[in-house]
């Protein structure tokens, strides 16, 4: 039998007793028993282990495929390497860096269809007042590039066993609901409208993360929204060693983010 939200609104729940998020009243919780986050609880600990197991093979069969293409004796890059990559990046054609349909989607949004071919990625940045996060992973960007909206506690690898751990580090959200909730990922793409791309891989960490950092001091004067991290260079960085991963920098953009502070849909988190 199908579970209704508590407020009598006729929608459904995951659990008896459960309301619909926003329907809860004041000062009650959306699950006053408790019976969603047991079944959350019980679910992740009897899949967990397997999906997280999933999630490894998967980024391990990418990370062999991605490295033969690599050149096997990359060196470790200069901070003023990293700068002029950088560099590069935001003074490149934007159609060389931004896969077209996202350009198009940033680009139309802000009423920018008659761009010239030859304009940058910096100026696209401009003159779309695109919001956007520079970021690292060492994982799938289809896990990764929205997590920075999301609560989650941040993973650590464990050099033994080679999984990945909760640290214990909660993540701070630059972005939230009007009502202090978070963002989940899949609703940061069909309701706010960000999408990803990777602009920098290596084999080693320590280079990966310096082009992020660039990146990121090159885009520091920007406010906090338009912008979406808030310090730059955060993170460990220091194995200098291949560790059989592909080490990426991304960027996750989107054009409504003004629009939808403006409309208070969503809010900076400060």
């Amino acid at each position: 039998m199908p579970n209704y939200c508590a407020d009598g609104c006729g929608l459904f729940v995951a659990r008896k007793g459960a309301y619909r998020k926003g329907h809860n009243p004041p000062g009650v919780d959306r699950d006053p028993s408790g019976m969603i986050k047991e079944y959350g609880d019980k679910w992740n600990f009897i899949h967990g282990p397997i999906q997280r197991a999933k999630k490894q093979k998967h980024d391990h069969e990418e990370a062999v495929e991605r490295i033969k293409g690599m050149p096997n004796d990359e060196g470790v890059m200069s901070a003023e390497a990293a700068q002029e990559f950088a560099k590069t990046i935001l003074n490149a054609p934007a159609n060389s860096i931004v896969p077209e349909r996202i350009l198009k989607q940033v680009t139309e949004a802000m009423d920018l269809d008659d761009l010239s071919d030859e304009a940058t990625f910096d100026q696209v940045l401009e003159l779309s007042e695109a919001s956007f996060y520079v970021g690292y992973t060492g994982q799938g960007l289809k896990d990764e590039a929205l997590r920075w909206l999301t609560l989650r506690s941040s993973e650590k690898l464990d050099e033994v066993t080679g999984e990945y751990i909760p640290s214990g580090t909660r993540n701070r959200p630059v972005l939230l609901y009007p009502d202090d909730s978070t963002i989940s990922m899949t609703k940061a793409q069909t309701h706010l409208g960000f999408a990803y791309f990777e602009v920098y891989a290596s084999t080693l960490k320590i280079n990966a993360r310096a082009v992020e950092k660039a990146l990121q001091v090159l885009k520091m004067a920007l406010p906090l929204g338009r912008r979406l991290w808030r310090c730059a260079d955060k993170g460990s960085k220091f194995d200098k060693e291949i560790d059989g991963k592909v080490h990426k920098v991304y960027i996750t953009i989107s054009p409504r983010i003004g629009s939808l502070i403006a409309k208070g849909e969503i809010k900076i988190n400060y």
